[in-house]
């Protein structure tokens, strides 16, 4: 049997898993050999998991994408010293992204504020020039915000099988496929995920990366079982902050109460991973339409309090402050001391 099948039957075989999986192959110099010589106890899962990885190979025939094993060259590293890494990895898109380095992990709300997912786009951009890779899940707003950002360095991992995705998760998978990223999975393709697959996706999410970045989480948000799991592993633990009476931060807060990082700036992730700062790029003057244009027109004349700008465009501040938060984050404008913004010379 050839190794690539072998490890995939193996990966399989019910109720063996990676950590058993791994002792079983310390007696044995291949997962070919141990399917041909397998022990008693285990023998007819050994025989399931060949029949199933059968079902698998057909599958992967049909539906495409690409199958990675610890002895693929491309495997990961931070997976080769893990007795509880996946066996197999199913992907989509760039492999040559997992070469990488360093990667850093984005978790957050799933619902996350327009400011939030604005400030991670934008973020993700500097890291993607910085050179680091930019892990995020498929389900929330905050991973597909930090994967729009991070387009051809963009690394998304799936908490089932890359054929069972579908709305929002299958959009995203799509979205950083074709912008050169890549989608990966533990699962097999067919495989629905559930509670399981999120834990096993918030693992496989701190083992690969250098640092975990949690964006905005409340009290019971799954993000936490990710930075959870990086801190067991030795990882770097971020988190940003945000508003003392927001509950969409109180996990964030406590995290760096907790010791976690606290970062308010790109730049400040890529020194904690030590990796060189991206070199900035010359602003160019963006066109801006809508209502940022009519922003614009007001602060040609000068600096204005937000309360002036609100009530001369007949705007509530819960819709005129994100548009002066994107127009800030692309040099449009800066905010000055006392409530007041200018057009950036």
């Amino acid at each position: 049997m050839p190794q690539t099948a072998a490890w995939l039957a193996l990966a399989l075989a019910p109720g063996i898993g990676p950590v058993r999986a791994r002792a079983l192959l310390a007696r044995h110099e291949s997962p070919a050999a141990l399917l041909n010589d397998p022990p008693a106890r285990w023998r007819g899962a050994l025989r399931e998991g060949m029949r199933r990885a059968n079902a698998v190979e057909a599958m992967l025939a049909r539906t495409g994408g690409f199958m990675l094993t610890p002895d693929d060259p491309r495997w990961p590293e931070g997976l080769a010293q893990a007795a509880s890494a996946p066996l197999v990895l199913f992907g989509r898109g760039d492999p040559a992204l997992l070469a990488r380095h360093p990667r850093i992990a984005i978790t957050g709300g799933s619902r996350a504020l327009p400011e939030t997912r604005l400030v991670l786009r934008r973020w993700a951009g500097v890291w993607r020039e910085a050179g680091t890779a930019v892990l995020a899940g498929l389900e929330g707003a905050a991973d597909r915000a930090a994967l729009q950002g991070a387009a051809a360095a963009g690394m998304a991992l799936a908490a089932s099988g890359l054929a069972r995705l579908s709305g929002m998760p299958a959009e995203t998978a799509e979205e950083t496929v074709a912008a050169g990223g890549l989608v990966l999975a533990a699962l097999p393709p067919d495989a629905p995920g559930g509670r399981a697959g999120f834990a096993q996706r918030a693992h496989l999410l701190a083992l690969l990366a250098d640092g975990v970045l949690v964006a905005e989480a409340d009290l019971h948000s799954r993000a936490l079982g990710v930075a959870h799991a990086a801190l067991d592993l030795g990882r770097e633990v971020m988190a940003m902050p945000g508003p003392v009476w927001s509950e969409r931060f109180a996990g964030a807060h406590r995290l760096i109460r907790e010791g976690a990082l606290l970062v308010d700036a790109p730049e400040q992730v890529l020194e904690a991973l030590g990796a060189p700062p991206s070199a900035p790029a010359p602003r160019e003057e963006r066109a801006v339409s809508g209502e940022g244009a009519r922003i614009c027109a007001l602060l040609a004349d000068g600096p204005m309090h937000v309360d002036a700008i609100a009530a001369r465009l007949g705007l509530t501040m819960d819709r005129l402050l994100p548009i002066l938060l994107a127009l800030e984050m692309e040099g449009v404008v800066e905010r000055l001391p006392g409530g007041r913004y200018a057009r950036r010379k």
